[in-house]
């Protein structure tokens, strides 16, 4: 309660200040000017047909401003007086001070000077006085102010009134307002400048023929009728001094004003002058050629914009004239900013029921501004505004919009900072009724029904592109494959593509087109969106149905049939696609009879042949695992979006989107990741320059899937087959149709959508059609369900382009609109009868989950991929997405297996691991192994690791089990399927290793001194070879029971060595390498050395590894055991003749890890204090492959290379600006360096981050 009334006492405080405030006398808002000349006090009234009186004054506060004087006078005036009978003056004095003060008036009488008595209240303001005036009780009575007297007839004076009357020049003038630049000397940020600044010139020109110079001038100013600054006898020779400077308006004006003067003339200095003459008011700013246009949905109109006056700018004074022009040509220019104001929900753009803003315009790819150069600022330059549609059949014809410009506040042009002009209105017409009922509809077995309405029956295998824009990079790739155990073909993949952005679903077998062969395991079963943000696309789902929406506002509904195949594609299209579609879908221009049309515009019924995915014309497949994307050019055209706030006008800045593809605008906003797995090309994604202010990106947590795929390729065999379908299983025509037409005439929904959407009565015959052909071609009734709901998909679709549909109801719809009504309807199968729809989503009563309700909580998923396969060296293999049927969003659980693989057998290892599993979508969840369950191979006989994966959704009864086998690919190859590893020839150990005593002996420190003894095998390169001396060449080196190295050989400019074999001493240089191998902790052995080339020309040998009693001790590294009982430190410097190729072979047991408090960006120093016992090893993916740049500098480069997540660095430090580099230490199961000569780049492979600097 005390809050309460401490805060309405507050609020009363603050009310009676603003009361306060607005009652001020002073302010132009309170007083009442009074302009009235006859009640000077010299004015007599005695001759007057009548006396002036104030009995009906109105009663209120008063600023005299007439000539005649602004006082009132205080000393009684003769009677008839100031225009009256009985004047009314002072009998006090003025008050000195601002405050309101109560002085007493007297009313001057026949018999006394002071008859009458009251009190007024006066107060002083800056520069003038204000009364407060009461009405008088004698009309004959009248407040006198001032006295002076007009000047008589023919005369002049400054002010029109006594002193100084007299005959002024015989002289009329034309004053015109001329802009201009004037050079004047300044300082800004402490230094010097010379500052062109913005002048304004009152030009005189005279009707006659007078000499001008005759005369002194006095020149007024004026902005926005507030009078600025007034100049005074100004000689004509002189009359420059008298322009308008920027400094006198800067700081009270914003450019965007109307700016006038006023002339007048005097035989000499302070004589009688002339009227003043006004000159036009002067716009000073920026234009534009109308303050309305009116523009086509997907048209365009041009605005012009000019400027009024040139435009300023600074320069330091010491600059050169070559400098100066410089300046003006390259940093002096002015940009006008365009947005358009527009009203948002929640931070972003209103969306409409189609899924685009509404917002009307968009603009030429200009950044949002439109640029002014320095010199040719009195061209004018062109905007051109698009009409967006919005994707709506608007209940009226038009919308509306409006323009703002601002200039940027530039540092070098002041007097134009944030300069503005009132609102431009654009006018939308309305187009969207051209693809009103459009829509391309692929289903069942398939059935296509083009843009414009055309049918076919398409019953072919193989990648087709369903959809092509001819100008913007999106295409939409559909596969049909054979149906299993019926007729025809069916829908299983669909991919759709925006520039570098591909959303896919993919339910493909490896061989499209062969028959079914029961137990085949290379079957897709993903849903995947490939891109980094989603600025390309929009994708949503609502249990198996998937809708993207293009920024294009191209949109498309799929839906998964099972855990086979698609049930259906819809594809509705927008303006921007009108008379620029090709592919299946046909040509978008309302005529049907051209839908068939080929690549080169040929119409025939054999199209669709001719749009078969071509990889000389089409690129690579959209579904294609390894093979990159085609790059696809970007279309000529491309747009701004300009949005701000409309509540806060001020924050220009918001909303900009540039580079678009697109006038139309797609919604964004993100609601949730489920649904499908989302991966980034980073290197494709590097490309795109575009700025976005409120994108979302994805995080970390969501890198990194393993899934299990396969590239879709066409069996030829099967690429043209012709099937003629007879009915078949008891079914009639005449059965087919009743058993539909009953089928849809019962769907309430579709009886709503025929009273609502114009045009579905066609839709549903043409879905009639469609039934009746699947009952044909299958021989049952498995389509039926499908149709329908492909139908009453098809319905939402279009109802939601239509306002009407969207803002309005039915009557008693208690708010709810005609869409909302459909929704209702719309729920797949009725929700089972074990739940209820709403808007259009079942929600299951207790103990029913599913998209239809009809799965129990104990159901039982089923894995429907028989394994997969993981290379520890190139993934992660952490995230696994497991493919199948029945998961359910509630309790999703995987149980994990481990599993070692050997040579000859596999073996489970630990007991079973229950952990929680990542749903997606129905057909797929992701099990996310823990840390603590990942484990490194470690015996020289595992060839890999991997677990027996299953899935339950209650944690207690569990599906099939599905096997993931991981293994390092550099040396082993693995099959999933047979739980099997083999070794790779790289990997064989050629020689019998050294024996675990000799190995034993080097434990006295931490390196050890060896000898390679090489011999040359018959297949050895024996011929002379000769490298430059700064060139670098990688080489394989591997040691069985090792891992493989790849390392860097590095010549000497220096050496000249001789060596034995079959190279020439002289024809060779020396050639060394430094490198440390991780060993089988439970290996006492050194191994063998073999040496691969690469490139061609370098030669090869097999090196046999044997340990000497020499030692030396490394000052840099300091080995650790990962496991102490098995701290094995070994390392080799290794001398030999391997064809004139010298090793020296850092072989050590375990990896150093380096924990430091040093900046990140410092050249590291290790010591023995820095070294810390390695935690479990993990490798890790790098985030980026190549440091594409290199700082210049005469004292060396540090290259620093740092983990993801692990503080420490490896530090390369190289001696020169060229490629000396030595390796300093390495960390976390690094396994690859490469230091190249050309550039001192750095490929950092299991990194997250690399980069440099300047020692």
């Amino acid at each position: 309660m005390l809050l309460i009334t401490v805060k309405a006492i507050l609020l009363a405080f603050f009310s009676l200040l603003q009361y306060t405030a607005a009652q001020d006398p002073c302010l132009s808002t309170t007083y009442h000017l009074l302009d009235d000349s006859w009640r000077s006090s010299e004015n007599d009234g005695s001759d007057a047909s009548f006396f002036q009186c104030d009995a009906s004054l109105t009663e209120r506060w008063y600023r005299p401003v007439s000539g005649a004087g602004v006082t009132m006078p205080t000393a009684a005036p003769d009677l008839n007086k100031c225009g009256t009978q009985y004047p009314i003056w002072m009998n006090d004095v003025l008050p000195d001070t601002s405050n309101i003060t109560s002085v007493t008036v007297c009313m001057r009488h026949v018999f006394a000077a002071c008859q009458q008595t009251w009190s007024i209240r006066v107060k002083k303001c800056s520069s003038f006085y204000v009364y407060e005036l009461k009405q008088t009780n004698l009309c004959a009575a009248a407040y006198c102010f001032g006295s002076e007297l007009p000047c008589p007839v023919g005369q002049s004076s400054d002010t029109g009134f006594t002193p100084g009357c007299g005959v002024a020049p015989n002289v009329t003038l034309n004053a015109v307002v001329i802009p201009g630049l004037n050079a004047t000397s300044g300082e800004a940020f402490g230094q010097p400048v010379i500052i062109k600044e913005i002048q304004f010139q009152c030009n005189i020109e005279d009707s006659s023929d007078e000499d001008l110079t005759a005369y002194v001038y006095d020149v007024q100013w004026y902005i926005n009728d507030n009078s600025i600054v007034t100049h005074r006898n100004i000689p004509y020779a002189n009359i420059t001094e008298s322009a308008l400077r920027q400094s006198q308006w800067i700081n009270t004006f914003t450019l965007g004003f109307l700016v006038k003067c006023a002339v007048r003339v005097r035989d000499v200095p302070d004589g009688p002058p002339t009227p003043y003459s006004y000159s036009s008011a002067f716009y000073a700013g920026f234009t534009t050629d109308a303050s309305q246009y009116t523009v086509l949905e997907s048209g365009s109109i041009n605005v012009t914009v000019r400027l009024t006056i040139p435009i300023d700018c600074m320069y330091p004074a010491t600059s050169t004239p070559a400098e100066i022009a410089d300046f003006e040509e390259n940093h002096c220019s002015l940009t006008i900013r365009v947005r358009t104001p527009t009203y948002y929900e929640d931070g972003h753009l209103k969306c409409t029921a189609s899924g685009v803003t509404d917002d009307p315009v968009t603009f030429q790819n200009e950044g949002c501004g439109i640029v002014f150069p320095f010199h040719d600022w009195n061209i004018p330059r062109t905007l051109q505004v698009f009409g967006a549609a919005d994707n709506t059949v608007n209940t009226m014809d038009s919308r509306s919009s409006y323009i703002r410009f601002r200039a940027d506040n530039g540092i070098l042009n002041p007097a134009w900072g944030f300069a503005t002009k009132p609102d431009i209105q654009i006018v939308v017409e309305d187009q969207d009724k051209l693809i009103a009922g459009k829509t391309c509809t692929t289903r069942t077995d398939p059935h296509i029904w083009t843009f414009d309405g055309r049918y076919m029956s398409f019953q072919q295998f193989g990648e087709f592109i369903l959809f092509k824009h001819d100008t913007l990079p999106i295409q939409v790739h559909a596969v049909f494959d054979r149906c299993p155990g019926i007729w025809g073909s069916c829908i299983c993949g669909i991919a759709i593509r925006n520039q570098d952005a591909v959303f896919i679903i993919n339910l493909c077998r490896n061989m499209v087109g062969s028959p079914w062969i029961s137990g085949s395991s290379n079957t897709n079963r993903y849903i995947e969106m490939r891109a980094c943000d989603d600025t390309h696309m929009t994708v949503t789902s609502s249990g198996s149905t998937y809708s993207v929406t293009l920024p294009s506002g191209t949109s498309m509904k799929i839906a998964i049939r099972g855990v086979s195949f698609i049930s259906y594609i819809i594809i509705k299209p927008s303006l921007m696609d009108w008379k620029s579609s090709s592919g299946l879908c046909g040509f978008l221009d309302g005529i049907w009879t051209n839908d068939f049309r080929q690549r080169d515009g040929t119409i025939t019924n054999n199209f669709g042949f001719d749009w078969r995915l071509n990889p000389a014309l089409d690129g690579n497949s959209l579904f294609a695992v390894s093979e990159p994307l085609t790059d696809i050019p970007l279309p000529p055209l491309q747009y701004c979006r300009c949005s701000v706030d409309s509540d806060n006008p001020q924050a220009f800045s918001s909303q900009v989107l540039c580079n678009i593809t697109s006038t139309i605008t797609a919604c964004t906003r993100r609601t949730s990741s489920a649904g499908y797995v989302q991966e980034c090309d980073k290197a494709r994604a590097r490309r795109d320059t575009r700025a976005y202010s409120y994108r979302y990106r994805r995080s970390t947590e969501e890198e990194g899937f393993d899934i299990a795929k396969f590239d879709v390729i066409l069996d030829e065999q099967y690429a043209n087959i012709v099937q003629n379908y007879t009915w078949q299983n008891g079914w009639t025509e005449s059965l087919a149709e009743q058993s539909c037409r009953e089928t849809m005439n019962d769907d309430p929904m579709l009886n709503k959508c025929k009273g609502v959407l114009p045009g579905m009565n066609d839709a549903l015959e043409e879905g009639m059609n469609d039934c009746i052909n699947d009952i044909k071609i299958s021989g049952g009734s498995e389509f039926l369900k499908a149709t329908v709901e492909s139908l009453k998909s098809s319905c939402l679709v279009e109802a939601s382009r239509f306002e009407n549909l969207t803002t309005q109801g039915s009557e008693n719809s208690n708010g709810t609109t005609f869409l909302d009504e459909l929704l209702e309807l719309s729920c797949p199968n009725d929700c089972s009868e074990n739940g209820n729809c709403t808007n259009g989503k079942c929600v299951c009563y207790t103990g029913f989950y599913g998209e239809e309700c009809a799965l129990e909580r104990d159901t039982i998923p089923e894995i429907l991929h028989g394994g997969m396969t993981c290379s520890t060296d190139k993934k992660s293999c952490k995230n696994f997405v497991i493919s199948g049927s029945n998961f359910l969003d509630v309790n999703l659980t995987c149980q994990a297996r481990l599993i070692k693989v050997y040579v000859d057998r596999w073996e489970f290892l630990g007991a079973p691991i229950l952990f929680p599993a990542r749903y997606l979508n129905g057909i797929n969840c992701v099990c996310i192994i823990p840390d603590s369950v990942r484990r490194r191979r470690a015996a020289d006989d595992v060839f890999g690791e991997g677990y027996l994966i299953s899935i339950s959704n209650d944690g207690i009864n569990f599906s099939n089990e599905s096997t993931i086998v991981t293994y390092d690919s550099t040396c082993y190859d693995c099959d999933a399927t047979n739980i099997s590893c083999t070794q790779l020839e790289s990997c064989v150990s050629t020689t019998t290793l050294a024996s675990t005593e000799a190995a034993s002996s080097t434990e006295q420190s931490p390196v050890t001194e060896m000898d390679i003894q090489t011999s040359s095998p018959d297949n050895a390169v024996t011929k002379t070879t000769s490298l430059p001396t700064d060139h670098l060449t990688t080489l394989t080196a591997t040691a069985s029971g090792y891992e493989s190295r790849t390392v860097t050989i590095q010549s000497s400019s220096t050496s000249t060595d001789s060596f034995t074999g079959t190279v020439q001493p002289s024809s060779i240089t020396n050639y060394s390498v430094t490198e440390t191998i991780q060993p089988s902790p439970t290996r006492t052995d050194i191994g063998t050395l073999t040496i691969q080339p690469s490139p061609v020309g370098v030669p090869s040998g097999t090196a046999t590894i044997q340990p000497t009693l020499t030692t030396t001790t490394s000052e840099s590294l300091q080995n650790k055991s990962r496991d102490k009982e098995d701290d094995l430190p070994l390392a080799a410097m290794v001398g030999g003749t391997a064809a004139g190729i010298v090793f020296i072979l850092a072989i050590t047991t375990s990896l150093l890890c380096w924990k430091s408090s040093k900046s990140k960006k410092s050249k590291i120093g290790l010591s023995n204090a820095d070294m810390t016992e390695c935690p479990t090893r993990e490798r890790y993916k790098a985030e980026s492959d190549v440091l594409t740049s290199r700082p210049s500098s005469a004292s060396g480069i540090a290259f620093h290379l740092k983990h993801r997540t692990h503080v420490g660095h490896i530090d390369f430090i190289c001696t020169s600006t060229r490629h000396n580099c030595d390796k300093k230490n390495l960390e976390y199961g690094i396994d690859l360096f490469t230091i190249k000569s050309s550039g001192n780049w750095v490929s950092a492979k299991s990194l997250s981050t690399a980069f440099y600097e300047s020692e």
